[in-house]
């Protein structure tokens, strides 16, 4: 069992109110669900992995991102913000979403590691009535059109360029250093705050104005587009776990039935191979 002193308790504890989280707490279930990514990505971790798949309702907390919507966009989120206002509601509500894409992306990555290394008898009942779910409800091509949309503006980033150009800069001296705690925003790509020091004698000069009305807009802009870039490819490797694997559940038959011999649930090591790069 996951005790109360285990590392795993705090995540235990968000999986059983997952609905809520992901709307609400979208960047502490995105990091609850990063951590949940690396067991399944460790050979090391097969005993905790087998304790987790124990858990009441763990793959339906776990798919949550799949079964429910990102907040929706504003639709003013890339109108240039005048300065001395904040980023405002539309920035917090762009970075919620790009970490709801980003907890949709490892819950894709967790269940195509989950349907990759599983025979079709050792899958989680929960998790076949999951994918169930979403196969006979919404079908396959309705619930995959929202993964395909793009929010991303390129006229924003166009005329961020064009603002620098006339103060004769390079963006590129600017770049957020990129840490593991790196995260959406409106720092996401370009220092602003490093900006500023430059710029701090010239801030009311109306091209430096120009340059940090945009700069925010452009860095949300990058975020929701790298957001969704890697969701999509999270959902290649699910589908091609999905497909290649276990086409029984594609098309929500019943299950084969296991031949004689056949190992725990596991897939066998000889057939193994890496799932796709995403």
């Amino acid at each position: 069992k996951v005790g109360v002193t285990s590392g795993l308790s705090m995540i235990t504890k968000l999986l059983k109110h997952a609905p809520k989280a992901f709307t609400q707490q979208p960047r502490l279930f995105e990091r609850a669900l990063a951590l949940l990514y690396s067991l399944w990505g460790s050979s090391h971790s097969r005993g905790i992995i087998q304790v987790l798949r124990e858990l009441p309702d763990f793959w339906r907390s776990v798919c949550a991102p799949l079964l429910g919507k990102p907040n929706p966009l504003p639709d003013d989120l890339f109108k240039p913000v005048d300065e001395g206002e904040g980023e405002g509601l539309p920035a917090e509500t762009a970075v919620s979403r790009c970490y709801q894409l980003a907890c949709q992306t490892w819950a894709l990555q967790i269940v195509a590691l989950e349907l990759y290394h599983r025979t079709p008898f050792g899958i989680d009942a929960s998790l076949v009535g999951v994918i169930n779910e979403l196969a006979t409800k919404t079908k396959w091509e309705v619930w995959m059109k929202p993964f395909m949309a793009t929010s991303f503006e390129p006229s924003v980033v166009a005329e961020l360029r064009t603002a620098a150009s006339r103060l004769g800069i390079s963006l590129g001296n600017f770049k957020t250093l990129r840490t593991p705690s790196h995260s959406f925003g409106a720092d996401y790509v370009y220092d602003t705050s490093l900006l500023a020091k430059k710029f701090a004698p010239q801030r009311h000069e109306d091209n430096v104005r120009d340059l940090f009305e945009l700069l925010p807009v452009a860095n949300l802009a990058w975020s929701l587009a790298d957001a969704e870039c890697a969701v999509v490819k999270a959902l290649a490797l699910f589908m091609e776990s999905l497909v290649f694997r276990h086409p029984w559940l594609f098309t929500a038959s019943p299950a084969p039935k296991p031949k004689a011999g056949g190992a725990d649930g596991e897939a066998p090591a000889a057939s193994a191979r890496p799932l796709a790069s995403a």
